[in-house]
């Protein structure tokens, strides 16, 4: 999408793969799928497109472990909200 320049993709890689211990690592199965189907059912008027689906699916399976979860994107923030998941905004 050209929304930022090769050496900035690079570095924020790196910083991904230095803090790849500090996340909480979910496999993707037939049951996140299908949720993720139903929440763009429910929410794809708002707005939620299928990638986001599949992390929000993902995060709902966390939602009793007392996770925090991190977005910056609107649409993503007001659902999160909607389905009670505990988020900071960056």
């Amino acid at each position: 999408m050209e929304e930022i320049d090769e050496e900035i993709a690079i570095n924020v890689i790196s910083c991904f793969e230095n803090d790849y211990d500090n996340f909480v690592w979910i496999n993707l199965n037939s049951g996140i799928m299908k949720s993720a189907s139903t929440l763009l059912m429910e929410y794809g008027t708002k707005g939620l497109r299928s990638l986001d689906a599949i992390q929000l699916a993902c995060a709902l399976t966390l939602k009793d472990d007392d996770c925090i979860f991190l977005t910056n994107d609107n649409i993503l923030k007001d659902i999160f909200y909607d389905e009670g998941l505990k988020l900071i905004i960056i």
